[in-house]
């Protein structure tokens, strides 16, 4: 699933360096009264404080009208979910 659309959902990012994952920010640009790498990249800077605490994500940064994050490896190993 590629987020090459201007999709609500997340998919994989244009390029796999960027992350594990993107959201396109397009759908909030209506409502926001912003472009869409604006948004992306305010998010990103709200979100990198948050996290510095996370279990799952490594890093979050704007391309574009994107967020793209990265999840940390830890929490794919088979052994980090058990007992949920």
């Amino acid at each position: 699933m590629a987020a090459g659309g201007n999709g609500g959902g997340a998919g994989e990012p244009r390029r796999p360096v960027l992350g594990d994952y993107a959201l396109p920010c397009f759908p909030l640009a209506r409502s926001r009264r912003s472009a869409p790498p604006k948004i992306a990249a305010e998010l990103a800077q709200q979100l990198q404080g948050a996290l510095a605490d996370s279990e799952y994500l490594e890093s979050v940064r704007s391309d574009g009208g994107y967020l793209n994050f990265r999840v940390r490896a830890s929490a794919l190993r088979p052994s980090y979910w058990t007992g949920c």
